[in-house]
């Protein structure tokens, strides 16, 4: 855990020294609904928000660095489930087209999380991995997959949609 904690911590600091050019709006807010796979199928559908801060463009014009955090939250029958933590990510835009109303992007972060559930907690990586279609107007829509560490042998995994607005 200490090990893991100061990867994050070094990556983190590091991370602003290679940013190369400025982002205009570097905040984004992202909110969206999680389906549950693997032993958590049975969850009812959950509740994703997350906090990012874009520290710069990096590589070209379409690459961003961030940072941020993430939290989701299910409610079953017979547990409620909470994941939050804390991520380092690279957005990858494709480039513009003449024209276009906006651009395709990937994204992906690595991160240390926490799964809490009614009867345990338990910290370790996650992340996520999206795609996702940015408008001019800086709200955008995406698809991804996340994950979290496993509680009691149950799997922290699920899908989720979300709109994000950039600020």
């Amino acid at each position: 855990m200490k090990t893991a904690m100061t990867a994050a911590i070094g990556i983190l600091v590091m991370a602003p020294a290679v940013a190369q050019m400025d982002v205009q709006k570097p905040i984004e807010i992202t909110l969206g609904a999680v389906v549950y796979t693997g032993d958590r199928d049975d969850a009812d559908l959950g509740i994703l928000a997350g906090l990012d801060y874009y520290l710069g463009k990096n590589y070209n014009q379409q690459t961003m660095q961030f940072i941020g955090g993430r939290a989701h939250f299910a409610d079953q029958a017979s547990l409620n489930l909470v994941t939050y933590g804390v991520h380092y990510g690279i957005r990858y835009g494709m480039p513009d087209t003449q024209g276009s109303t906006g651009n395709f992007y990937f994204k992906g972060a690595l991160g240390y999380y926490n799964s809490d559930a009614d009867v345990d907690d338990d910290w370790g990586l996650g992340g996520f991995a999206a795609v996702g279609w940015e408008m001019r107007q800086n709200f955008g829509v995406e698809l991804g997959y996340q994950f979290a560490p496993s509680v009691n042998g149950f799997d922290n995994t699920s899908f989720y949609g979300a709109a994000s607005f950039r600020l």
